[in-house]
């Protein structure tokens, strides 16, 4: 960075667009500060559409939006039937890109490869993904960041314990997804027209710990035969990655139309 130069930060999204509500409005608040440059960069124009939907007007023009990755490796995700391209070939190709940051930010671990790709210069920022206890949430890459914004200290805990963070290299930020998830809700939404009690169905994408794969018709079918609830089927978007995922889903959806 040359005398003069502000720092040019790098929020980005390789994985589905739920992560992005992670760190879109901590993006916001650093451009509103005005000390560093940030650049929204994904491998989809979805999540980037999402971005510019959820950023306040006022505010989007201090924000830049970038796409990376390939044509290519966009026309073989569509031809697979996914909706993300291939992430590790994605990076490769945005590395030289992507080294010219000064900080890069994301929600993921995979991006983790970069240091392995030549990329040196950006130090490494990772956003929480997720507050849970399961073991998944504490990934041992998170070790090889050089920066982490935890939830709060239940996790500051677990993770000092397990050498995921070190002190002095981390910072106590709450659940930035919560502000996010706000500005895009629809709070004139009412869905159901009476006052029966609403059940929320929001399997997990993971077949081991999630009953989607196997009983998800059976509960949808139980719960809406029975007359006594309103139902909200909302399961997770990486259910969805696929062709065959959507086409699971429709399956499901389709059985009341």
């Amino acid at each position: 960075m040359g005398a003069g130069t502000r720092p040019r930060v790098a929020f980005l999204f390789i994985g589905q667009a739920h992560q992005l509500l992670h760190g879109i409005t901590i993006a916001e608040e650093l451009a509103l500060a005005g000390r560093v440059d940030v650049d929204i960069v994904s491998t989809t124009a979805i999540n980037l559409e999402l971005a510019c939907d959820i950023v306040v007007p006022e505010t989007r023009h201090l924000l830049g939006f970038e796409r990376i990755g390939s044509r290519v490796l966009r026309a073989i995700a569509a031809r697979l039937g996914r909706v993300l391209p291939p992430k590790l070939p994605s990076l490769f190709i945005a590395r030289r890109r992507l080294d010219g940051y000064d900080a890069i930010i994301l929600p993921e671990r995979t991006s983790t490869i970069l240091r392995k790709l030549g990329v040196r210069q950006p130090k490494l920022i990772h956003i929480d993904h997720g507050a849970g206890d399961r073991a998944v949430g504490y990934d041992k890459r998170i070790a090889q960041f050089d920066f982490a914004l935890v939830a709060g200290r239940k996790q500051e805990r677990r993770m000092l314990a397990d050498g995921l963070i070190r002190p002095g290299a981390y910072a106590i930020v709450g659940y930035p997804k919560f502000d996010a998830a706000d500005r895009i809700r629809d709070r004139s939404w009412h869905p159901f027209a009476d006052d029966r009690p609403v059940i929320l169905y929001n399997p997990h994408f993971s077949a081991e710990l999630g009953s989607w794969a196997k009983d998800g018709q059976e509960i949808v079918r139980n719960i809406v035969e029975s007359g006594r609830f309103n139902l909200v089927i909302a399961p997770h978007v990486r259910l969805c990655d696929t062709r065959k995922g959507r086409s699971a889903a429709q399956a499901v959806f389709g059985m009341f139309r």
